[in-house]
């Protein structure tokens, strides 16, 4: 092999390395990270602070005092951004479970209309039950005799009957929509 044969084989084998190797992303440091912003996400969705100190005292950037109060002062900008009374409602309406961590000033309302929520969520749940219940009965008025399972298939007393409970249904269906209804509509 001739020298610049061999020249070229070095130079196109660093290259190759070279194309390997990339620069590794850019690390932020304890100092550069906005530790009241990452605590105030964090009081805002309604974390427990005692978890998120678990969580985060393995985080070397947790033994700076400075940094962690940035993070305690974010934390309790967050929770007075988490614990409104329209936030509560919507909570307990979703099901989403509340691990009381607003302020004891607020947090006596905002339990109130985290329990208003909750009770819409029962009756809208319950609402969804009985219209399944109800298809269910109406599968039953529609089936033919022969795969009826009731012992007098089709007769006009079980037809009533049939028809009586999705009624009484129908009622509870909408004797739930009326107390939702009430619950959503703020106290004037």
């Amino acid at each position: 092999m001739n020298l610049s044969c061999l020249i070229f084989i070095f130079f196109s084998a660093t290259l190759a390395l070279t194309g390997c190797i990339s620069p590794s992303p850019e690390i932020i440091t304890c100092q550069q990270r906005d530790w009241y912003e990452v605590g105030r996400r964090k009081g805002a969705s309604g974390q427990p602070l005692s978890s998120l100190e678990a969580q985060t005292e393995q985080d070397p950037c947790f033994k700076s005092k400075t940094l962690h109060a940035l993070y305690e002062n974010g934390y309790q900008l967050g929770l007075l951004e988490f614990c409104t009374e329209d936030n509560a409602y919507e909570l307990g309406r979703s099901g989403q479970k509340y691990f009381h961590v607003c302020p004891a000033e607020i947090e006596l309302s905002f339990i109130d209309s985290y329990r208003r929520g909750q009770r819409v969520y029962a009756l809208e749940n319950n609402n969804r039950s009985i219209d399944i219940q109800i298809q269910e009965l109406y599968g039953q008025l529609n089936q033919p005799p022969q795969q009826n399972t009731n012992p007098s298939p089709k007769s006009s007393q079980w037809t009533d009957e049939i028809r009586q409970k999705i009624l009484n249904l129908r009622q509870n269906r909408a004797q739930n929509k009326k107390e939702i209804s009430k619950i959503s509509t703020p106290a004037s």
